[in-house]
């Protein structure tokens, strides 16, 4: 899709069996469901800065695995939620998430993201931002970072954390990862 695009409230794509990729060539609104439950959706890029804050714009895509963020982005509510197949996800540059925009629960449990990075400048504004993502092992954070709220919890195969600046953990951040080596 084309650079200032904007996809309002609507399911224009959603239930897609065959759609495979979706790249966004520039910046980005999207909101509501546009390709919820996409079947077949295996990779998503935004090469220009992407809002993802409103709805669940690629909820429910269980053959998701890479989602990949070339620009600056505003991430919230289901935009991804249950994309149980998530392998890769990468933000080249700062990063808001909030309201737990990658929650995997239940049966779409999360176990395929091994690692995140996020970049110098990104925030976690929320609780339960990656709760119960079952394969993850490594965390990075390039700059100052605030974390509340369980956002790691149960994360049970995290084996190191690294704060590259100065960081602020409230309430439980790491709550039950068992497996946890390295902070």
């Amino acid at each position: 899709l084309p650079d200032g695009s904007t996809m309002a409230v609507g399911g224009f794509f959603n239930h897609y069996t065959a759609l495979e990729s979706v790249i966004f060539e520039g910046d980005i609104s999207v909101g509501g469901s546009p390709f919820d439950s996409c079947t077949a959706l295996k990779e998503v890029t935004f090469k220009g800065k992407a809002d993802l804050t409103i709805g669940g714009p690629f909820a429910s895509c269980p053959a998701l695995q890479t989602i990949t963020f070339e620009d600056e982005s505003k991430i919230a509510g289901g935009a991804f939620s249950s994309c149980k197949s998530l392998e890769t996800l990468t933000f080249a540059k700062k990063t808001e998430i909030s309201y737990g925009p990658f929650s995997c629960f239940g049966e779409n449990e999360n176990t395929s993201l091994k690692e995140l990075v996020f970049p110098d400048g990104s925030n976690l504004n929320t609780a339960a931002v990656f709760v119960d993502f079952k394969g993850l092992e490594r965390v990075t954070f390039e700059g100052d970072i605030a974390l509340t709220n369980g956002s790691f919890g149960g994360c049970t195969a995290l084996k190191e954390v690294t704060f590259n600046g100065e960081s602020k953990l409230i309430n439980g951040v790491f709550g039950s990862c068992s497996a946890l080596e390295s902070v």
